[in-house]
């Protein structure tokens, strides 16, 4: 199974990531960036160093955010991660605009012969335009993510509205993730006390293609997860679909109204292996 939650903690909090590591959460982004105070970053790379270097494989799945390319503190974060004794599964790269930009980054890498992957994260809508480039820019590409907040910001939205009126560049970076064989990671939901709010927008990103979504409290865990996982309704309608397929001996069969033939088959089959992990 693909991680679903993906829960951010200030790199210079090490008591936050020790409680994220018993949250529930599939994965941790360690962050350097937004959350990290500018006279604090020079520590809280040292700290987030040695977080990734105790790192367990019983722990979730690490990543590390790092500040922006246009910053003085990114390539120092990028060295510090390279150097370490263990790697993060992927460097989080905040408002990447072009290909071009992925590529400084993956450059960096090759010239180290690292091993980490990277995640463009998109927040302009210059970004969203490009989004398929800038998917196709990496082979260390593991995942697109969606930051709807300084998306909004850019455009000249509000920040704090719901993410129902950014659908259309949810989906496109979604779509571009598919084409190039990658994951997709949905927006964060701000409002940390709407519960129902939250199960809706994670339903809805599992329906037009995001495989996890980013989360900013403990609280908003189960919700997330329990939104990418199959419902026994939907698994127990895959199970009723498969059998009626390879009961009929046929190349198309018609069940409950809609005619469905192989590749619907081996989607459900798909969803069915989903919900046994």
């Amino acid at each position: 199974m693909s991680d679903r939650s993906h829960l951010f903690v200030p790199g210079d909090d090490e008591d936050a990531i020790e409680s994220a590591k018993q949250s529930g959460t599939d994965a941790i982004i360690v962050d350097l960036e937004d959350t990290v105070l500018k006279s604090a970053k020079a520590s809280a790379r040292h700290t987030t160093v040695r977080t990734v270097e105790e790192w367990s494989a019983d722990d979730p799945t690490l990543y590390v955010r790092v500040n922006g390319l246009d910053t003085e503190f990114v390539m120092a974060d990028v060295e510090a991660l390279i150097d370490c004794a263990a790697v993060p599964e992927a460097i989080v790269v905040p408002d990447v605009r072009s290909a071009t930009e992925v590529q400084i980054v993956t450059d960096k890498l090759d010239s180290a012969s690292s091993d980490i992957g990277l995640v463009p994260l998109i927040e302009r809508p210059e970004a969203v335009f490009r989004v398929h480039e800038i998917a196709g820019a990496s082979e260390r590409t593991i995942m697109l993510a969606f930051g709807s907040v300084d998306f909004r910001m850019n455009i000249g939205m509000s920040a704090l509205d719901s993410n129902a009126d950014v659908y259309l560049p949810r989906y496109l970076i979604s779509m571009a993730a598919s084409a190039v064989g990658c994951r997709a990671l949905d927006t964060v939901f701000l409002d940390r006390e709407n519960d129902a709010g939250l199960r809706a927008e994670t339903k809805e990103a599992r329906q037009i293609g995001f495989d996890g979504k980013m989360a900013i409290a403990e609280s908003q865990i189960p919700n997330v997860n329990e939104g990418f996982a199959p419902t026994e309704r939907e698994l127990d309608r895959a199970r009723r679909l498969v059998d009626a397929f390879e009961a009929a001996d046929a190349g198309v069969v018609y069940f409950e109204g809609t005619f469905v033939d192989r590749p619907v088959v081996e989607e459900q089959r798909r969803l069915l292996d989903h919900g046994a992990e």
